[in-house]
């Protein structure tokens, strides 16, 4: 069941729309569990009644997935959007919500470490690599870069990140570029289409 009530769940119902098959679409365009841990905050439900939510955006909600498992695309994004809904949170607030779990995702002491030492021309090749070890069927490679400036591009299979997903995206990478010290970061999504999205970054 992919239908939700899009007075109650307005961005989940928005991507449920745009992606071709629903939350069947693209099973092969994945995320690591551990990456899905990080940004989903587990919450109980318990005001919805069982048919609210699709059963898998419900379930990978309130049960989250082991570190090491692949949670398909569409599920995961789902989730997320959903969580925004429910906390019926506005544009501001969303950004800030995944802004926060980046940060914390980021302040791990692994990626502490290594942000903070590398350079942001480096960093955008990192996250590139990076993004290959924690997605499937996607691609963020970086594409033009120069002294205060670089641009990734991110690619996907036809219609399977929107507007609200992209934005996602987008903050995670400039709480990566945050992480690296550099002074007055900032990120844009400089072009999209329906299969790919380009970021410009830029820092002083």
């Amino acid at each position: 069941m992919d239908k939700v009530d899009p007075a109650r769940f307005p961005r989940l119902a928005a991507y449920l729309r745009f992606l071709p098959e629903g939350l069947a679409s693209y099973p092969g365009c994945q995320a690591k569990g551990a990456l899905v841990r990080a940004i989903i905050d587990c919450e109980p439900l318990a005001d919805l009644s069982d048919d609210a939510l699709p059963a898998e955006v419900r379930s990978l909600i309130t049960t989250p997935p082991t570190n090491s498992a692949w949670i398909a695309d569409a599920v995961y994004f789902g989730a997320l959007l959903a969580l925004a809904d429910y906390r019926r949170m506005n544009d501001a607030r969303y950004r800030a919500w995944i802004h926060e779990a980046n940060w914390r995702l980021f302040k791990s002491p692994v990626y502490r470490v290594l942000l903070s030492l590398t350079s942001p021309g480096v960093l955008l090749t990192l996250c590139s690599s990076t993004w290959g070890t924690m997605h499937r069927g996607t691609t963020l490679k970086v594409v033009d870069s120069g002294k205060g400036f670089g641009v990734a591009e991110l690619t996907f299979p036809e219609r399977a990140y929107d507007r609200a997903v992209l934005e996602a995206i987008e903050v995670g990478l400039l709480v990566a570029l945050e992480q690296s010290n550099v002074k007055a970061p900032a990120v844009t999504t400089a072009a999209i289409t329906t299969a790919s999205a380009r970021f410009e970054a830029r820092w002083s």
